[in-house]
């Protein structure tokens, strides 16, 4: 698929971040792989993790960079995968006793509430309504929302307000989303449930043109044969 990622949407930032219920922060370890010796205080959802030695977290398995599947070793490997593991280690726990599940974009409340996970670390926007929800960490990466289209442009889509009328991409439960169906009404909203999904679509011709944060298109664009 060759493709060309545009100008970013204007007022449109993003974050990418730590969703963890109810517990206090500490330090990172600079070591991912081993466990520190640390306290928290007792009651709080970080004592509990670091008592049980386990932790179960949820991340993407879609977007190159950040968090893909590696089918070799069936775990994802990518920042936000590098991240979780320093939390882990933070709290004691090496990558051995990390439990993955991947974690789309429309059900990472969902999965906090019904403790699925005990935390999510993923492409996520921060929020008044998903404050709500659930507590925030961070952010730790700071990004903006993009759009993708085919290279060379063929439908001279040149920024947001050329999607009047166009077939545009993004997922179930995602603040880009939200975003055109709310500033972009005479876009045409196609959702799917992960990106990978959108680019595949892109490239067949399904869609005019994907949106999302700009680290994860770019992620996408990297991983196309030239």
């Amino acid at each position: 698929m060759k493709t060309r990622k545009m100008r970013l949407f204007a007022a449109a930032g993003t974050a990418l971040l730590i969703t963890l219920a109810g517990c206090s922060s500490s330090d990172s370890d600079d070591n991912a792989d081993v466990a520190t010796d640390v306290s928290f205080a007792s009651g709080t959802t970080m004592a509990e993790l670091a008592d049980k030695g386990e932790i179960t977290i949820g991340t993407k398995y879609d977007q190159p960079g950040f968090g893909l599947l590696n089918p070799a070793t069936t775990k994802p490997e990518g920042f936000d995968v590098d991240v979780a593991k320093y939390i882990a280690a933070d709290l004691g726990i090496d990558a051995d006793s990390i439990t993955w599940v991947e974690t789309v974009s429309a059900n990472r409340e969902p999965f906090i509430e019904q403790e699925k996970v005990d935390l999510v670390v993923a492409t996520y926007t921060i929020n008044d309504e998903r404050k709500q929800v659930v507590d925030f960490a961070g952010p730790y990466y700071q990004a903006g929302q993009d759009i993708m289209v085919k290279k060379g442009n063929p439908l001279d889509i040149k920024g947001p307000d050329d999607m009047a009328g166009k077939n545009i991409c993004s997922v179930e439960g995602s603040t880009p989303a939200d975003n055109v169906r709310k500033n972009y009404p005479k876009a045409e909203l196609t959702l799917f449930d992960v990106y990978s999904k959108c680019a595949e679509a892109l490239k067949n011709g399904q869609v005019d043109a994907v949106t999302t944060d700009n680290v994860i298109l770019l992620g996408l664009i990297a991983g196309e044969p030239d």
